[in-house]
């Protein structure tokens, strides 16, 4: 009797035994697919929500970038283009070369080279033979200008030109608008200009008037100050040396008088070159 009992408590305790076993496994596939279940859930959230959030994000940003730049590329258009002297600005810087010269030659110098832009003025003056070498002081716009010298020879740089404060830079700064002449008006009293004067008074267009901006000027017009600007620019070259007399006179003539941008003139020992821009605006 004693050896069945113990059988039978035998047989118990090892199917007992085995369901537990059974049990813990199912505990262990439960936890496993539930961990298995959050990293899905994860992966989820990676490729549906943050992934896209994150490239819409990108491009957002990008967009943004490339707007700025094609506001700072019409900025910059508009600021390059318009820098520069009117033609009064020129003729009231001519006539303070002209007064400078009438000082130097009194105590014995010619101009030797001058060249002017928006930034200022360098000059240079040889003293001529026989005379005996000083140095003397300038006096432009009420400023007096000092000379470095070597022997025979002054220099003056950084003079102030007077050619950075055209108008419609000005009105450009202020976000203004201006009046702009049709391009093919000016083009045409050009043409006509050309035909009647002489070499020596020759507008050269270096180009046909245009933007490089324009398309992107229309688009942001709300985010920018524009005026639906053509530009080109030009030159007026003289075979005679020192000319002032005759830049200022070819300057004056022009009657679209704001579209011409003065941006340099140079003068030397053998020839006058005067280079500027000329602004203007689609039309018939």
């Amino acid at each position: 009797m004693a050896v069945s009992e113990n059988l039978y408590f035998w047989k118990r305790r090892n199917i007992g035994g085995g369901s537990t076993g059974r049990g813990g496994n199912i505990i262990v596939w439960v936890v496993t697919l539930l961990i298995l279940l959050a990293g899905g859930g994860g992966s989820g959230y990676y490729y549906f929500i943050w992934k896209p959030e994150q490239e819409r994000l990108a491009r957002v940003k990008a967009e943004q970038a490339a707007r700025q730049q094609k506001i700072k590329a019409i900025e910059d258009f508009y600021r390059k283009s318009l820098t520069g002297g009117s033609i009064s600005d020129a003729s009231l810087l001519l006539e303070q070369l002209l007064l400078a010269n009438k000082k130097l030659s009194q105590v014995g110098f010619a101009p030797k080279s001058i060249e002017c832009t928006s930034t200022g003025c360098s000059l240079s003056y040889a003293l001529n033979p026989g005379r005996i070498f000083s140095v003397a002081d300038i006096n432009l716009w009420g400023k007096t200008w000092s000379p470095s010298f070597s022997k025979n020879t002054l220099d003056y740089t950084g003079v102030e030109s007077g050619m950075n404060k055209h108008p419609w830079l000005s009105a450009w700064q202020s976000k203004n608008t201006v009046n702009l002449p049709v391009c093919t008006d000016v083009l045409s009293y050009i043409s006509t200009w050309n035909s009647l004067g002489g070499r020596n008074t020759e507008l050269v267009l270096t180009g046909m008037p245009s933007s490089a901006v324009g398309q992107n000027e229309s688009a942001l017009k709300s985010a920018v100050t524009s005026f639906g600007m053509l530009f080109a620019g030009w030159t007026i070259t003289s075979p005679t040396k020192m000319d002032f007399s005759g830049v200022s006179l070819v300057l004056n003539k022009q009657p679209f008088a704001d579209a011409f941008i003065i941006k340099s003139i140079v003068f030397n020992e053998k020839s006058t070159l005067v280079t500027g821009g000329l602004a203007c605006k689609k039309g018939n």
